[in-house]
């Protein structure tokens, strides 16, 4: 029987040593160990690149496990490449100034498959395949199978350590369960009193839009059906009206056809504190209804507790490149970045249509109403 040949047994070799290596190895480290010339070294690391079982952050820099290999040790979610794209894909739109990571559970603790660390001088620093252990990071509490109370009241686990403070926030593909973390790092000595609180609005947001990217119908961390309770209605304070709206939840707009019928649509929108920016395709009907009749109605909900939404009425206003800054193609693309990703391209030559819409009257609740 013919020996396996020396290619296959460095593949295997370098596939089993990167995954008990979370900072990497070196090239002069893993031609040591494989004893094989450079040239072929070199042959064998791009083609497991290629395949993604082995990545290099930095040119010249070490090798780490890459996402098929860490779909082997994060034998739970094969699709790691789409959690990773959808990880990067949000990042572009929380241009957080810290680090950020996405870490999958790996036995008791957590492993990243995802990052993206800050330009600071002084930052946290995460790499793909880094190991987090239980006891030492915010992650593997959160990816628990039985969560402690404190993070399940809290909807977030947090570690502190002398150097750094870590915010992990879960990534609930069911909606409820974590199936990975998402972390923020910290260095202590930049951490505020209030910074807590100012960052978790954003970062469970972040982390409910990867969610909901992944297939979740809703975002509500570690409750439990039994938990569900239908609150009675009460009205939304201004404040959490500006939240809210804030929320890259789609819209509804009802307006009238010529023939006074009717119509309503889904459109994306964009609040700015004072009035609401929507997006006609090239081609839709309800723009040309618009410029007819400008009264209009506009809906934005959440079908999951609290159960929160804001209902609207106005007029919109047709808006000319003039009218909003960078013209209609930059609300255009800025609305494309907020529901699509970064990654969404568009053609300046395309006809936009773009409208303001002036509420002149806006009020939110939440809850439903419940006879005593």
């Amino acid at each position: 029987m013919p020996s396996t040949p020396p290619t296959i047994e460095s593949a295997f070799q370098v596939i089993e040593t990167l995954r008990q290596k979370p900072n990497g190895m070196s090239t002069l480290e893993l031609i040591e160990l494989l004893q094989i010339p450079r040239s072929s070294f070199f042959n064998l690391m791009q083609s497991l690149k290629k395949l993604g079982y082995v990545e290099q952050h930095q040119r010249r820099g070490n090798y780490y496990a890459g996402p098929k290999l860490l779909t082997w040790m994060t034998a739970t979610e094969p699709l790691i490449q789409e959690w990773r794209y959808a990880f990067e894909q949000e990042a572009e739109n929380f241009p957080f100034d810290e680090s950020l990571a996405l870490a999958f559970p790996l036995n008791q603790d957590a492993v990243i498959i995802a990052h993206r660390n800050s330009h600071k001088r002084v930052c946290m620093v995460y790499t793909s395949g880094q190991i987090l252990p239980s006891g030492e990071s915010a992650a593997p509490p959160l990816l628990s199978l039985q969560p402690a109370e404190i993070i399940r009241l809290r909807g977030y686990s947090l570690f502190e350590s002398d150097d750094s403070i870590e915010i992990g926030m879960p990534i609930c593909r069911d909606g409820t369960h974590a199936s990975a973390a998402l972390i923020l790092g910290i260095p202590h000595f930049r951490y505020e009193l209030n910074y807590e609180q100012n960052i978790l609005v954003s970062l469970r947001e972040m982390a409910a839009r990867i969610s909901y990217r992944l297939g979740a119908g809703f975002y509500a961390p570690f409750q439990q059906t039994s938990d569900y309770r239908f609150t009675n209605e009460s009205p939304l304070p201004e404040e959490e009206i500006s939240q809210f709206l804030n929320t890259p939840l789609v819209a509804r707009l009802a307006c009238l056809t010529p023939k006074g019928k009717p119509h309503v649509v889904p459109v994306w929108q964009k609040w700015d504190g004072t009035a609401f920016y929507v997006i006609a395709w090239q081609g839709s009907q309800w723009a040309e209804y618009l410029q007819h009749h400008p009264d209009v109605s506009i809906t934005i909900d959440e079908p999951w507790l609290p159960m929160r939404r804001v209902v609207a009425r106005g007029s919109a206003i047709l808006l000319k490149d003039k009218d909003y800054p960078g013209g209609v193609i930059a609300l255009v693309k800025q609305l494309q970045k907020r529901y699509l990703g970064s990654e969404f391209r568009t053609d300046p030559r395309e006809v936009w249509y773009a409208f303001r819409i002036e509420p002149h009257t806006l009020r939110g609740w939440k809850g439903l109403p419940i006879a005593s």
